[in-house]
């Protein structure tokens, strides 16, 4: 049984099991004593799991899908062959375009759903208009009669467990000379039912001329952003884990000053190690998550617009220094850099503290 289709909103929600338009099936609706039957030509009932803006990946180590970088356990309500845990044997990573949805049915193993269809020009994507109603009410068999779960606990964990994200990602760490560089990016649950700017991903992954036009984009989708520093001679005196951290404590405390709070926010930051929490004056609630930069949009925010304000840094710092070629190394150990170093010796800007005339070259 379904509802009315009018609300646009409702059609859109992730753990929807919706009415769409595609293939035979029948619905038999209970009514007092008696069955009347309806036959809607052309439509089949799947599960909303990626909505306009989502970047919908399978699978994570553990078998399940990421939304937005962030899994979902979706075994209460999959019918898997036993023994299987994992939500899909065939692997996808997508990014759900303007009003449109990605679909998945519950039997998994045996569905014909957007997987199925990603070689079509749709890309597998079902756009909202051809969804007709949600399904609310199961009437057959009897033994099954009742409410449809949408499971919708399972998908508000994505941005419902807290008011806000803020994702945060470095750049420099790495480098021989120069500040490391952490981004600030806050996303709410408004921001994130926008669609993600075209081009934007992991900053290593998005062409250098296309950089400062991407992290202008991103800047403009994010709530705020901001980039905090660490300068090389604080990395000498502290080490490179307390200078990332005081790096993204200042990231953070600059997008406080924007107008972003942290009561109830959670930090989501790039890889398997929290190194805010140490460095924050105040108690954050933070989530290390492995390639979060490639999963999760807002966090790609962070990283191209860390990345274009350090390349555009170290483009400056090449003015007084052009032996080294800060303008192309950014102050990695290309070999031209390093040869510069062995000539010329250490600038104010390079990190004493490292092994550098023997630092491998990173390109």
């Amino acid at each position: 049984m379904t509802d009315s289709p009018s609300a646009r909103p409702t059609r859109r929600r992730r753990g929807f099991l919706v009415f769409l338009r595609d293939v035979l099936v029948i619905v038999v609706i209970a009514a007092l004593v008696s069955f009347v039957i309806k036959t809607f030509v052309d439509h089949l009932v799947k599960r909303v799991i990626g909505v306009e803006g989502d970047h919908v990946v399978c699978c994570n180590a553990l078998g399940q899908i990421t939304i937005n970088g962030a899994p979902i356990d979706e075994l209460s309500y999959l019918n898997l062959p036993e023994g299987d845990t994992a939500a899909s044997n065939e692997p996808f990573d997508v990014v759900v375009p303007e009003d449109s949805v990605w679909l998945l049915g519950d039997n998994r193993d045996r569905s014909r759903d957007a997987r199925a269809h990603q070689e079509l020009p749709s890309g597998g994507f079902v756009p909202v208009s051809n969804i007709v109603g949600k399904a609310f009410l199961t009437t057959w068999p009897l033994d099954r009669f009742g409410p449809i779960d949408g499971h919708h606990d399972i998908f508000t964990g994505l941005l419902g467990e807290c008011d806000l994200i803020i994702a945060l990602d470095e750049v420099g760490r790495g480098a021989l000379a120069g500040p490391v560089a952490v981004g600030a990016a806050v996303m709410d649950a408004t921001g994130a039912r926008r669609r993600v700017p075209e081009g934007l991903r992991d900053s290593k992954l998005v062409p250098e001329r296309r950089r400062p036009d991407v992290a202008a984009r991103a800047a403009s989708w994010v709530q705020a952003s901001a980039v905090g520093w660490a300068t090389a001679a604080e990395v000498d005196e502290v080490g490179i884990m307390r200078a990332l951290g005081l790096a993204a404590s200042r990231a953070v405390e600059a997008v406080v000053a924007q107008g972003a709070t942290v009561e109830n926010a959670l930090v989501l930051l790039d890889g398997n190690h929290d190194y805010v929490s140490r460095v924050h004056p105040v108690p954050l609630r933070v989530r290390p998550v492995i390639k979060a930069d490639r999963d999760c949009a807002s966090v790609s925010a962070a990283s191209v617009i860390a990345k274009v304000a350090r390349d555009g840094h170290m483009a400056e710092l090449h003015e007084g220094h052009r032996d080294y070629q800060w303008d192309r190394n950014k102050g990695y150990a290309s070999p031209e850099h390093r040869e510069a170093i062995r000539s010329f010796g250490l600038s104010p800007f390079h990190r004493s503290s490292w092994a550098i005339a023997d630092a491998p070259t990173l390109f």
